[in-house]
This record gives structure tokens, sequence and C-alpha cells, in this order.
């Protein structure tokens, strides 16, 4: 009886390693061929520079790939006005903030996806330092505290006075994020904005998120900036990444009608007419000016080829290339050059859906 009861126990404990080896080999199987799966994702994603030939859903999620890798941190940044830009964009209405904060939230639990596949980690508090680290990536310098009871986040620095609070899309890449890792609803408001006049930025979590739609006096005050940056040529320099710009603009594109959007980027550019027009009869201080405008509201990466005939070239990369983005830097332009002006706007599209925009001077009809 002894000795079948100690064949017994050795019996079990032979089971229990044999468990043991197969589990093992399961993660090491399951460990290589995530590492395969990850590695062969960021090549095609890396080699292939069709970014607007995707559809919505893997267009931005290429984008939050480039951000949270950080990759062309020092260069293709935009001024803090092209952001703000796409942030009044955002917030016309309370509908469309409400789109802004669930196009964030996509965002925002897209990012916590993929840093789970990349850094698996026992807990959730664990992952907040990657949300951190994304925003900076972005432009932000963010500080926060993570409780299981509240989270708070604040972004701080100097920031262009508008009015209002206007980082709902920011609000909801927060929520996103800690709702996909909490694996519950994580409602994120923010509370204080620097835009609105507080010293930072500051972003609670909370059951309900409420928004504030931009209203004409905030789109003005921009316009104001707008106006004496371009007058000065100074720029604020370029603070946010162009590939967080581009996902801010895709957020405004996939949710917003382009027709409104349009109306409301012709008035922008018909508030800038009067200084551009004083400017007619100099045409390089015209094309310059033009020039500025774009720059500081991230319409494009303009180039000059002949300032004596408004020769002004717009480029789209890879990022901003989509064709709702060029339709609004447009209206824009129409905006600003007015109705029965002696410009043509032209539009042209290579094979690899790149747009480029073309200014030039209508050539004066001669008389025989």
């Amino acid at each position: 009886m002894a000795s079948r009861g100690m064949h017994i126990r050795h019996s079990r404990k032979q089971g229990t390693n044999r468990v043991k080896a197969a589990i093992s080999k399961r993660r090491i199987r399951k460990k290589i061929s995530h590492t395969a799966m990850n590695h062969k994702t960021r090549m095609i994603k890396r080699q292939n520079p069709q970014l607007p030939a995707y559809g919505p859903a893997s267009y931005n999620g290429a984008l939050v790939y480039d951000i949270a890798l950080g990759v062309r941190q020092d260069r293709d940044r935009v001024p803090e006005e092209a952001l703000l830009l796409g942030h009044v964009l955002l917030n016309l209405t309370p509908s469309s903030s409400t789109l802004a904060y669930r196009s964030g939230f996509s965002v925002g639990s897209t990012l916590y996806e993929l840093e789970l596949t990349a850094h698996p980690k026992p807990m959730y508090g664990e992952y907040v330092p990657y949300l951190v680290e994304f925003l900076e990536h972005a432009g932000y310098r963010v500080t926060y505290s993570v409780f299981p009871d509240q989270s708070t986040f604040r972004f701080h620095g100097p920031s262009i006075y508008l009015g209002a609070k206007v980082h709902t899309f920011e609000a909801g890449i927060i929520a996103g994020f800690l709702s996909a890792a909490r694996h519950t609803y994580v409602g994120v408001n923010e509370r204080e904005c620097r835009n609105a006049g507080a010293r930072e930025c500051t972003f609670t979590t909370s059951i309900t998120a409420p928004r504030q739609p931009i209203g004409r006096a905030e789109i003005d005050r921009l316009i104001n900036h707008v106006q004496a940056a371009a007058n000065s040529g100074a720029r604020s320099g370029g603070t946010f990444l162009q590939s967080y710009h581009a996902l801010v603009s895709s957020a405004m594109l996939d949710n917003a009608s382009l027709d409104t959007l349009k109306d409301l980027m012709a008035y922008i550019g018909s508030s800038l007419r009067i200084r551009f027009d004083s400017m007619r009869g100099r045409k390089p201080g015209a094309a310059k000016y033009i020039s500025n405008a774009v720059s500081v509201l991230g319409l494009g990466a303009p180039s000059i080829s002949d300032m004596r005939k408004l020769g002004i070239r717009l480029s789209f990369g890879a990022s901003t290339s989509r064709h709702g983005w060029v339709e609004l830097s447009v209206a824009f332009l129409n905006g600003i050059i007015g109705k029965g002006a002696d410009t043509t706007i032209a539009t042209e599209s290579n094979k690899n859906s790149l747009y480029t925009i073309t200014l030039a001077r209508r050539p004066v009809p001669r008389i025989h």
C-alpha cells in the first residue's frame, strides 16, 4: 500500500510537470507568433507611404502607430494655430463636439490595444505612462496622477487665448485609453483650459463629460491671431507633430458636414482678404502674405515659384493628403482672393493620391 501511494504521488507529480511543460511551450509559441506579427506589421506600415488609400479606421490606426513610435519628432511639425483650427472646426456645434469626443475615444482605445500587444503589463496603471508619452510625442507637456477613484491629467505651457475650452478630442483620447485599460467606461472632462484663460488644461475623470461648443467670438480671436502672424511673418514655431495634426483633421472630416466646414474656411479666408487686397499692387508681398497664412494654419507646405505672378504651390504629404482637407484649403484660398479675382486655383493629384494646389495670376489676353 505504501509503495502504491508513493506511485500515485509520483504519477501526480509527473502529470503536473507535463501540464506545466505544455503551457510553457504554448507561451513560447505565442510569444514568437506575437513578435513575428508585430515585426511584420511595423515593416508594412513603414514601407507603405500611401496612407490616403487606407479606409478611415486603418488610416487613423497608422497615424496612432506613427505618433506612438515618436518618429519624425524633430521635423514635420505645425504651429499651435494649425491645431487650434482643427479644434475650432471640431467644436462648432454640440453634436460635432460629441462626435469629436467619440473620435478621440476611439483613438485612445486603439492606442491601448497597441501598447497591450507591445508591452504586456499586469496592472492597468502601468500603461498610463504610454498614454502620456503619446500625448508628449504629439506636442503637449503633460503631468498626471492616477488613483482608483479619480485620475487627473494636466497640459502645461503658454497657449493662445480663444475664450473657450477646446480639447474635447484629447479628453476623448484619455477616456478611451482608461476605459480600455479598466474594462469599463471612464468619462473624462476638461475642467479648465489654457485657451480659456487658465494656467493649465486640467482633465479629470467624471461620469459625464460636458463639452462647450465654439462661437463666433472664439473664431474671430483665432482669425486675429492668424492675421497678425501672417502680417509679421513670425510663427509660433513647430510645436505639434504633423501626424497628430492629421489625426485631429481626420476626426473633423469623418464627423462633420464638409459643406459647413468649407463655408467656415471661406469665412476665415475672407476675413484675411482686407490685408491681401491692400497688397495687390505689390505682388511679392501678397504672395508672402498668403504663404504665411497657409503655413500658420497648417493647410499645406507652401512654396513660392514666382512672386511677380503670385506663383504659389501647396503640397500635401501622405499623412495630410485627404481629399476633404484639400477642399477646405481651396475654400480658404477662394475666400482670401475673393470672387472675380484675377487668380486661378488648380488642384492636381498624382497616382499616390497626393495633392498639389497651384495659385497663379490669370494671364491677361493680348489685344491685337
